[in-house]
Order: C-alpha cells, then structure tokens, then sequence
C-alpha cells in the first residue's frame, strides 16, 4: 500500500534492525546501509530497462502493463493501494528469479502505466477480474499469487472465483472486511491527497506504513520521499480515491473457507493499518492456511525486510 515507484525496495536497504531471520547483525546494518541503498537504487535503474519482456494488453478494455522476468513455475506478484510493479522488481525479483520461478508483474487499473478506469466505481473483484484476464491472455494456467495489502485482498478473490488459476495465495499484511477506522482512515487520506502535494502526503502516510525502526535512520524518510518525486507515472488523486474506494466495499469474510489452495497468510506485529487480529481472522477462516508473524514489523513488511520476507514466503512456496 505504497507509492508505486520501488519505494519499499529502497527503505529495506535501509533499516538498521532486522529480525533474528536475517543473519545480519543490527551493527552490520548500521555500517554497510547507506552502501546497500545505492546498491539498490543502481538495481532500480538497471530494472528500467531490463531486458525481461514488458508489454501492454488489452484486458477488460484497460491497457494493461505487465512485465515478465525468469523462467520456470510462475509467481505472479500484486501491488497494493497507490503501487505498481516497480515496487517489486530490485529486492524481490531477482531473489524470485534466482529460485527458479518465472515472475509475472502488472499494474492494477488506476496506477502505473496501465489506463485509469473508465468506470468511476470498481470492485476487488473487478480487479481480481481484470488479473484473470491478464493471466488467461498470457498463457499462464497456473501461478503462485503473492499480494500486499489491496493486492491480497485482490489475491483473494483469485483464489475464491478463479481457484484454476492460483496453486497457492500468499496475503501479505492483508485483510478480508474493511472495518470503521478503515472509512476513516480512507478519508483522512483523500483529504490529505486533496489538499497537499503527493510528497506532503507520502510523509504522512509513511508514519502508518513503516515500523519506528525505520525512522532511527536518518537516511530513510529522505530516500523515501525522493522515490516519491521521483515518481514517472504518479497516481491522479482520483485514482487513489477509486481504490481505496474498492477496498472499503471488499468483504471475504463469510467466502474464505471456499479457497482450497494452499494458503500463506504474512503479517507483522506491528502494523497499525491491518492489525494483527485481522490477519489472524483471515488465516482462522481458509482451511490449512499458515500464519507466519514477522517481529518488529510494520504494513510494508515486506519493502521494510526483504531478506526476511523473501526467506519466509520462497520457503512456503517450495513446499507447495
């Protein structure tokens, strides 16, 4: 649920305490940070133009973009509110890649380079829809679903109406219903969008999407909002408003026990935009569905601590 612009790749680099995952130490961290964003934002740029296969297609009437990398079983990766595929490709991918899977990217409607909708008011299943589609155009029979925040929630409704489609779900600080302080928090983020620049927002809307931790780096909250400036293919503030919009009318809640794939629900113990609760009603509704909490981890759990992140979600994936 992020900028769509490789921001959560690059603040990953630069958190200075990770979990007991990651055999790094905090000290190490701390030396080698500001040598591992330039890293990464040298990978960024060599994502631009990778030679791995981009396009559009024409899907539901909307231009989709997708974006292939790597070879073998496919591994299709969707973005949150507000977010693109370019937030996967540095920390991820090659990860992904070098495990042996094929990965498959897109732009959801309303962001990225893919069109703005043409109807004013969507679903998550008009969304999970327009994957379908996007999946079936390309060939793809099967895939593993991954999914942040709005992308699990679209992942879900994959595996619920599509379940030929996906061999496994894994929902990433994800939730089913939407619930008050949700509406309330979509419209305390509309007003900010409205009334202040998309960096002046970006500063806000950080305070919710990363741990305290992240902050203890001075370097962080910089890099983070440059990405936001940096932006190619800002989102319209009325495209923001139409997903958030889609994600205050989802609700699986009652329709969860229908996925049959195997199920890996992600979360971090201290994310205050999906609380934990949430994540665990989730996993309790899909039948076998596992649940593992990361520490210390806040709504982009994933961007914050890739190795983390990527250790336990390819684990999962090779036992399925």
């Amino acid at each position: 649920m992020l900028h769509q612009n490789t921001i959560k790749n690059l603040i990953g680099a630069l958190a200075t305490i990770l979990p007991p995952a990651v055999s790094v130490t905090a000290q190490q961290n701390e030396s080698v940070s500001l040598a591992v964003a330039h890293e990464i934002i040298a990978k960024r740029d060599e994502s631009r133009t990778t030679s791995a296969l981009s396009d559009k297609m024409k899907v539901n009437g909307l231009n989709m973009y997708y974006k292939l990398a790597g070879e073998g079983e496919p591994v299709v990766f969707i973005a949150g509110l507000a977010s693109d595929h370019l937030e996967w490709l540095p920390a991820h991918v090659p990860t992904f890649t070098a495990a042996g899977y094929r990965c498959v990217l897109f732009d959801n409607r309303d962001a990225g380079q893919t069109d703005e909708s043409p109807i004013a008011a969507y679903t998550i299943k008009q969304l999970a829809d327009d994957a379908a589609g996007l999946l079936k155009q390309l060939g793809i029979k099967q895939a593993h679903i991954v999914g942040e925040s709005m992308g699990g929630m679209i992942a879900q409704e994959l595996a619920i109406k599509y379940p030929e489609l996906v061999r496994s779900p894994t929902l990433v600080c994800s939730w089913a219903r939407s619930e008050p302080f949700h509406k309330a928090l979509s419209e305390s983020w509309k007003n900010l969008r409205r009334k202040f620049s998309l960096e002046e927002s970006f500063q806000t809307f950080g305070l919710w999407f990363f741990s305290s931790r992240f902050y203890e780096n001075p370097e962080a909250e910089q890099t983070f909002l440059a990405e936001v400036r940096a932006n190619p293919y800002p989102q319209s503030v009325a495209a923001f408003e139409r997903q958030w919009d889609a994600i205050l009318t989802q609700n699986t809640l009652d329709r969860l026990s229908r996925i049959t794939a195997p199920s890996h629900v992600i979360a971090g113990d201290r994310d205050m935009l999906v609380p934990l609760r949430l994540s665990r009603i989730m996993a309790e509704k899909i039948p076998g569905a596992k649940l593992t909490v990361l520490p210390e981890s806040s709504h982009v759990l994933a961007f914050e601590n890739p190795a983390a992140f990527n250790q336990v979600a390819l684990d999962f994936l090779k036992e399925h």
